[in-house]
């Protein structure tokens, strides 16, 4: 099926790659509504699963929270604050290779891999540190 590259969808992908916040598909909605209020939280949700799965957007689910997106799919690291869900890119080499590394150790055939790594964002490690 030819997926049609839509003005909604042009939109859509256009805020993504502007944000460096990784935002949920509810957070992008309330920015792509801004400027179109005509489009609708479906298509906003279906445009990035669709995305997602095509391999087009980075789809980062964490454990507990909403599913973030990043426009930037070549292999890098996140980092989540646990306490108000900030995510940013970890500057630190990608492990190319680790999933060989993987295969010949144990047989499995490793389609990819996910490291998590999380803790306190600046702001809120100052507020606690506050309290």
């Amino acid at each position: 099926m030819i997926k049609r590259n839509t003005r909604q969808k042009k939109l859509i992908f256009s805020c993504l790659e502007h944000r460096t916040d990784h935002p949920s598909a509810g957070m992008l909605y309330e920015q792509v509504h801004q400027i179109d209020p005509g489009i609708s939280k479906g298509t906003v949700y279906r445009v990035l699963a669709d995305a997602a799965n095509d391999g087009m957007i980075l789809r980062l689910s964490f454990p507990g929270t909403d599913d973030r997106f990043d426009y930037v799919t070549e292999g890098h690291y996140h980092i989540r604050c646990r306490m108000c869900g900030r995510v940013a890119d970890v500057s630190m080499d990608y492990l190319y290779g680790l999933e060989y590394d993987i295969h010949d150790s144990c047989g499995f055939t490793v389609e990819g891999h996910n490291m998590e790594f999380y803790g306190l964002c600046p702001d809120c490690r100052r507020k606690s540190e506050e309290a």
